[in-house]
C-alpha cells in the first residue's frame, strides 16, 4: 500500500510538474494577448488568471483513477472546478471596485439593482455547490450543510489572496490538516494534480510576478470543500463550516493582513518565502 502510494507520488508528481512546465508560458503568452496584466499590491504590473493551471491539472489524473470507485469524484470535481474558475475568470476580467466583500457585492445588487461580476460568481458557486450537495447528501440537513460549506470554503482562500503566496499557503495548509483529520482516506489520485499545480504556481506566486487571481484562489477554495465532503467525517465538515463562517465575519469588520501580522506564528509563515521589500498596510 505504501509503495503503491509512493510510486503514484513519484511518477504522477513528476508528470504532472513537466505537463505544467510546457503549459505555464503558454498561459501566460494568452493572458498578454487578453491585457490581462494588472498591478499587484506594489503597482508592479503583473499576469492575473494564472490560476487556471488548477482546473487544467485535473486531467493530469492518475489513469487508474478512470477505471476505480472513483471515477464520479473525479468527474464530479473536474467539472464544478472549471465552472468555479470560469466565474472567477469572469470577475477577474471585467469585475471592478465598486464593491467590497461579499456583503459589499449583495450591497450593490440591494440598494442600485446592479449586479456585479462578484454576484455572478456567488450564484455560479451556488449552481456548483448544489450540484455536489444533491450527489452526496442523504438528509436535508447534510445536503445544507455541504452547501455552505462549500460556498464559504470557496470564498475562504479567496480571502486570503491579497499578498504573495498567502492564498496558496493557506490552502496547503488547510489541505494538510484535513489529510491528518481524515487518516489519508483522501485518493491520492484525486488530489496529486491540484496539489502538485499549486506548488507549481508558489514560486511565482511568492515572488509577486503572478497572480492566481479569482480564477485561480475560488478554484482551490471549491476543491478544498470538495475533498471534504468526499472524505470527512460530520463532525469534522460541521467544525469546518463553523469555523469557515466565523473567519468571514470577523473579515467583514476587522482586516484579516493585521490579525496575521500581529500573531507571530500565521505572520512567520505567511512571510515565509517571500521578499522583504515594504508593505503598504
Amino acid at each position: 500500500m505504501v509503495s503503491t502510494i509512493a510510486i503514484t507520488l513519484a511518477t504522477g508528481g513528476v508528470a504532472t510538474w513537466l505537463a505544467l512546465t510546457w503549459l505555464y508560458p503558454r498561459l501566460l503568452r494568452f493572458l498578454w494577448r487578453r491585457e490581462m496584466y494588472k498591478p499587484n499590491f506594489q503597482g508592479k504590473p503583473i499576469p492575473v488568471g494564472v490560476g487556471w493551471l488548477i482546473p487544467m491539472s485535473q486531467f493530469f489524473i492518475w489513469p487508474g483513477t478512470l477505471t476505480s470507485p472513483y471515477l464520479r469524484m473525479w468527474m464530479v470535481q473536474t467539472l464544478v472546478v472549471w465552472g468555479m474558475a470560469y466565474a472567477g475568470w469572469r470577475d477577474d476580467r471585467l469585475g471592478g471596485l465598486e464593491a467590497k466583500g461579499l456583503r459589499g457585492h449583495f450591497l450593490l445588487w440591494w440598494k442600485e439593482g446592479r449586479i456585479s461580476t462578484g454576484i455572478v460568481k456567488v450564484m455560479a458557486a451556488c449552481v456548483l455547490g448544489t450540484g455536489v450537495s444533491i450527489l452526496y447528501s442523504s438528509s436535508a440537513l447534510e445536503f445544507f450543510l455541504h452547501l455552505f460549506q462549500l460556498l464559504l470554503l470557496t470564498n475562504l482562500v479567496n480571502l486570503l489572496d491579497l499578498r504573495p503566496g498567502r492564498a496558496i499557503k493557506g490552502f496547503l495548509l488547510m489541505f494538510l490538516l484535513l489529510l491528518l483529520l481524515t487518516g489519508l482516506q483522501l485518493p491520492v489520485a484525486l488530489w496529486l494534480p491540484t496539489i502538485v499545480a499549486a506548488l507549481f504556481l508558489l514560486r511565482d506566486d511568492l515572488r509577486a510576478s503572478s497572480m492566481l487571481g479569482d480564477t485561480g484562489s475560488n478554484s482551490l477554495g471549491l476543491l478544498l470543500g470538495c475533498w471534504i465532503v468526499f472524505a470527512s467525517p460530520t463532525v469534522l465538515k460541521w467544525s469546518v463550516l463553523c469555523l469557515s463562517a466565523f473567519i468571514h465575519l470577523y473579515a467583514e469588520k476587522h482586516s484579516l493582513s493585521i490579525l496575521i501580522k500581529n500573531t507571530p506564528f500565521l505572520n512567520w509563515l505567511d512571510m515565509w518565502g517571500r521578499s522583504h521589500e515594504k508593505e503598504p498596510g
